[in-house]
């Protein structure tokens, strides 16, 4: 059975776990042609993604709706590291290092 997987498929959204599970197994790099997108599936290959701006960016965007890419996509998922890094992280890094690390229920 080849393999098929869109996020716009209502079939994935009732029962995603099986189409997770033959894209781990058979298709871990798997390229959708028709939405035109690539999904990488093991855990290795997502954190070496990750690790390697240079190869894989969200410069254009972090939304799959062609209607949403370009180099003008605003967000802070969009920047590049280094921009990201210096206008973002580092403040939000020091407001979220003050909050307690235990959240209890009410």
């Amino acid at each position: 059975m080849q393999v098929r997987y869109s996020p716009y498929d209502f079939d994935v959204h009732e029962g995603p776990y099986p189409y997770y599970a033959r894209l781990h197994d058979q298709a871990p790099v798997f390229r959708n042609e028709t939405d035109d997108f690539w999904t990488l599936s093991r855990h290795a290959d997502v954190r070496a993604a990750l690790r390697n701006s240079d190869g894989f960016s969200s410069r254009n965007g972090f939304r799959m709706e062609p209607a949403f890419w370009g180099p003008r996509a605003e967000s802070v998922i969009a920047d590049l590291p280094a921009h990201h890094d210096r206008t973002d992280r580092a403040p939000n890094n020091r407001g979220f290092a003050s909050l307690p690390t235990r959240v209890t229920p009410r």
